[in-house]
């Protein structure tokens, strides 16, 4: 299960997130933590999703699939912060990967309140 911010311009966030376990063979289950409104070479905007429906998003797959891991990227609140570790405490035996990303690669801060 990954954790990421939704790039509609495909290069980055989930879309990079489902390609990388799909070569891999395993199943895509991706939970949106941020929305951006970007192309190739800016974000323009972030927009972080209410803390509730990331973790409303997370436990709607996590009772119907069983996962191996989760993997964790755009962390645009504190709040987002705090759902993801609310749902990750129910699950201590699955491995986390954290791979925060605080910044665009156009040096954009994708913070929408402080979290790091």
């Amino acid at each position: 299960m990954a954790f990421a911010g939704l790039d509609p311009a495909g290069g980055a966030g989930l879309r990079a997130h489902i390609e990388a376990v799909v070569s891999m063979g395993c199943r895509r289950l991706p939970v949106i933590t941020a929305i951006t409104v970007q192309d190739t070479h800016d974000v323009r905007s972030v927009t972080a999703v209410d803390p509730i429906d990331v973790v409303a998003q997370a436990r709607a797959v996590l009772d119907d699939i069983p996962i191996s891991a989760f993997k964790i990227g755009l962390l645009p609140s504190v709040g987002t912060v705090q759902a993801i570790d609310s749902v990750l405490a129910h699950y201590p035996e699955i491995p986390v990967a954290i791979d925060p990303v605080c910044v665009s690669g156009s040096a954009r801060h994708l913070i929408v309140t402080k979290s790091c």
